[in-house]
């Protein structure tokens, strides 16, 4: 049996201006970004996954 495909009609820029404003949604990307650094990854690579700059992640 096929998975249902979700469409959304809503720009992804709203949808990410939404998810910002979440507290708990922010601190849990800043622990996945924390994480991600314990595995090896970039910052500078990162700041492109998270549109930020290398800064912030090294912060």
């Amino acid at each position: 049996m096929a998975k249902e495909r979700i469409y959304v009609n809503v720009p992804a820029t709203s949808i990410a201006a939404q998810l910002r404003k979440n507290e708990k949604f922010s601190q849990g990307i800043r622990l996945y970004a924390v994480y991600q650094v314990t595995l090896g990854r970039k910052p500078e690579e990162l700041k492109i996954v998270y549109n930020t700059s290398s800064k912030e992640i090294y912060n």
